[in-house]
């Protein structure tokens, strides 16, 4: 997000925030201009969390090295035991300044291949800076899921997309995360 000013001599580049507010009307702007066509999200490779049959779901772009990811994770879990309707289809997107992360994200989707459970305790174990073993499966998950970030526009992790198509960038509370999850799924 780009800012001009009124004489059109000076361009200011990055987050505009109200002081006042606290908030951060850049990451506003851009979250109410982003959406995420869900129909076309191919979720063969996530890691879900929570009730795999929820009606109630959330599209969780996470990157296993990233702590504000770690924050979010912490939260999840909650809204997780406190809504037991709810569904998180977590896409593993290994950020380039996460120099592990794309490993990382192979060996864990290999293993949520054989154990979702075990596969989220390696998620975790990641985001407490425990060590993560290496495996591999003979599928680039990261590099997949790398890919369908920079086709969904998703660069900033964590990111949230609801079944509406609207997002919410970086680490949330439950508060605003359960106010989002009523929407109506877009076109319907």
């Amino acid at each position: 997000m780009l800012y001009m000013d009124f004489s059109k001599h000076y361009l200011i580049a990055g987050q505009l925030v109200d002081i006042r507010s606290r908030s951060d009307l850049t990451r506003q702007s851009v979250e109410a201009a982003t959406t995420i066509d869900i129909a076309s999200l191919l979720l063969k490779n996530t890691l879900v969390m929570g009730n795999p049959k929820g009606k109630k779901e959330i599209f969780l772009f996470s990157d296993p090295e990233c702590p504000y990811c770690a924050a979010l994770h912490k939260t999840i879990s909650e809204l997780v035991k406190e809504e037991p309707d709810l569904k998180v289809s977590i896409f593993l997107i290994p950020l380039e300044i996460h120099p592990d992360s794309l490993w990382k994200t192979d060996a864990i989707m290999c293993r949520a291949r054989e154990s979702r459970t075990a596969a989220l305790r390696m998620l975790e174990n990641s985001y407490q800076g425990k060590q993560v073993p290496r495996q591999s499966c003979g599928t680039d998950f990261g590099a997949a899921n790398r890919k369908l970030g920079g086709k969904l526009g998703v660069s900033v992790t964590p990111t949230i997309a609801f079944r509406s198509g609207k997002v919410l960038m970086g680490a949330r509370s439950k508060e605003e995360i359960r106010a989002m999850l009523n929407e109506p799924r877009k076109g319907k």
